[in-house]
């Protein structure tokens, strides 16, 4: 329920909808995406960092929580978090949907090392 709210952009909704499912799985990494996406769409990025980090603890190789973060932090500037989180994101290869985001930020890195002073 919580991602079909963000799809709506009901994020209000969708983060208490993914509350609820914590409640009853406490490891749940998907409810914590959802959250860290309705996190972003209400431009609370910090609360969006912290839910994509808790997707990350219960699961590791979750190429979406990575590639949230790192637009997060590139578009908070803060370019040597945003390099460390796109770098993990394209070595999980990602496949499907996010394929194409990975190329993209495969091309961009180079620009983000730059403005990051690596």
């Amino acid at each position: 329920m919580g991602l079909a709210f963000c799809e709506l952009k009901r994020y209000p909704e969708a983060i208490e909808a993914c509350k609820f499912a914590i409640v009853l799985k406490r490891n749940y990494a998907g409810a914590y995406l959802g959250m860290g996406l309705a996190f972003y769409g209400l431009e609370r990025y910090p609360e969006a960092i912290e839910a994509c980090k808790l997707v990350v603890a219960f699961d590791p190789r979750n190429a979406q929580a990575y590639h949230g973060m790192g637009n997060i932090y590139s578009l908070l500037k803060r370019y040597p978090e945003a390099v460390a989180t796109y770098e993990q994101f394209v070595r999980l290869e990602p496949t499907d949907l996010l394929e194409a985001e990975a190329e993209k930020v495969r091309e961009d890195l180079p620009r983000l090392r730059r403005l990051a002073g690596k």
